[in-house]
């Protein structure tokens, strides 16, 4: 015999979007994997433990209690705990443990989409999970990953994307938060506007100057002072504020053929050298969601939109797989300039011909050259950055008139913010 919903339920608003954050994911991972040794100790994943020197990249909570914080030197963390035990960070663990969590949560609804390896929103509109309430749902949730994957996780409860994916962060770890778009005035408004998704020091510091402090005063702001003062990313951010946000979650595509971004450009784009930065801000968001996805590219289309609305594609293969800005802007600068390209409204950037970053592949004559090595470990170095502080949190310095990124960042959910290929 069915039980009739909750009160919960019964009062739930339509959606029910759920952002499931796992806690100290690397560390976690280790303390799964080997208990005995790391379970309930103070340990950081580092960049090189052998030579005790290098950063953090994460730590677990009992090394945060310490003092120990990610993007520290390892010499200061040690410093400020001599028993910290450090671990050399193992990307395919994290990968393996990533897809299994994700199939995990598909158990409880096909709508799963990921944001990061170690981060996802679930849709669970009208699942039967969303009968007993959403709170009884997390919980649930929470406990079948600790009890099959022995990780901690924290949820995020909303109508939308982005209040649950602005919910997950604020009781860590284990804890699960409602934030409604009718709570958004009580509960996201007093809070510093450093607490809204994508605002990091560097734009705080431009509201800051504006006299906004809170995330109420940004809700409020006179939109064309953001304009004037912030370019597009202002509106993004004031509609933030706003708890706004209609994006759907988009199912991850296990059978992915390609990814992409395109951007639709606020004026005609005419003199070629205008195109440099937008095409490397493409390269930058494509490369990006290939490592988060563990996929490689071996070629790169070109898609482009002329003034008239006629479209055109050029590809090119890569001389071998890489998931790489650098390499990827590249080609597709090559693919630009081979030839006259006309007024453009539109331009974007796909990555194809995938596969899986750990797929066998023909052994080099000669090692992977330096300088290769370096650019991977500074493209994952990015990557958890922007991870945990947000897109704005590093930007290149060919971008620092942020109007490229802007346009992007702006398009990083839905239809709002909508990743042409998630």
């Amino acid at each position: 015999m069915a039980h009739p919903p909750s009160p919960e339920a019964a009062a739930a608003p339509r959606r029910l979007i759920l952002h499931v954050d796992m806690n100290a994911f690397y560390a976690a991972c280790h303390a799964a994997a080997q208990p005995a040794r790391y379970a309930a100790r103070p340990v950081a994943v580092a960049g090189d433990p052998a030579r005790r020197h290098g950063i953090i990249l994460t730590a677990s909570y009992e090394a945060r209690s310490r003092g120990v914080r990610t993007a520290m030197p390892v010499g200061q963390a040690l410093s400020l705990c001599p028993e910290l035990v450090l671990i050399a960070p193992d990307f395919t663990l994290y990968r393996t443990v990533s897809r299994r969590m994700l199939d995990l949560f598909r158990r409880f609804t096909p709508l799963v989409e990921p944001f990061s390896i170690d981060e996802a929103w679930l849709d669970l509109t009208g699942c039967p999970a969303q009968a007993s309430g959403p709170r009884e749902a997390a919980r649930t949730l929470q406990r079948q990953v600790a009890a099959e994957l022995s990780l901690p996780c924290s949820v995020g409860i909303a109508d939308n994307k982005l209040l649950a994916k602005i919910a997950s962060g604020w009781r860590k770890p284990g804890g699960i938060t409602t934030l409604w778009s009718a709570q958004v005035p009580e509960l996201l408004w007093p809070r510093p506007v450093e607490a809204l998704f994508g605002v990091g020091p560097g734009t705080a510091r431009q509201l800051q100057a504006l006299g906004i402090r809170t995330v109420g005063q940004l809700a409020a702001a006179p939109a064309a002072l953001l304009r004037r003062r912030c370019g597009v990313l202002g509106l993004v951010l004031q509609a933030r504020a706003n708890g706004l946000d209609d994006s759907p979650v988009v199912a991850e595509d296990t059978e992915r053929k390609s990814v992409s971004h395109s951007v639709t450009l606020p004026a005609d784009l005419r003199d070629p050298r205008a195109a440099r930065p937008v095409l490397l801000a493409l390269a930058d968001q494509v490369g990006r969601r290939l490592r988060h996805l563990g996929l490689m590219a071996g070629q790169v289309t070109l898609q482009l939109k002329d003034t008239s609305f006629r479209s055109t594609s050029r590809s090119a293969p890569l001389s071998e797989p890489s998931d790489l800005t650098g390499v990827l802007f590249a080609a597709a600068w090559h693919l630009f300039t081979a030839r006259p390209t006309p007024a453009l409204r539109l331009v974007g950037l796909a990555a194809g011909n995938l596969s899986p970053v750990d797929a066998p592949r023909q052994l080099r004559l000669f090692p992977e050259p330096a300088s290769n090595m370096t650019a991977r470990r500074l493209a994952e170095a990015e990557d958890r950055i922007r991870d945990r502080f947000g897109e704005q949190a590093l930007v290149r310095a060919a971008l620092l008139d942020g109007s490229p990124r802007a346009l992007l960042n702006r398009r990083a959910w839905g239809s709002s913010f909508q990743k042409s290929a998630p």
